[in-house]
């Protein structure tokens, strides 16, 4: 199992570098630090992040029952 403690940690670090960068979405700021290319993820607003993170969380919870 992986450690737990890891979350809060790169949480942290998104954290820091989103407040000083605040123009940015969350996908280009990722994308820009890891140098990985991904237009979908690029340019995604982050409420439709979030729709699309609820509906994953709500999908891994339907297929667990």
């Amino acid at each position: 199992m992986r450690d737990s403690n890891r979350i809060d940690e790169v949480l942290e670090l998104i954290w820091e570098a989103w407040k000083q960068n605040p123009d940015l979405r969350l996908g280009q700021l990722l994308l820009s630090a890891t140098g990985i290319q991904c237009a979908p993820l690029f340019y995604m607003e982050e409420d439709e992040l979030c729709r699309q993170i609820v509906a994953w969380h709500d999908g891994k919870r339907d297929s667990v029952k």
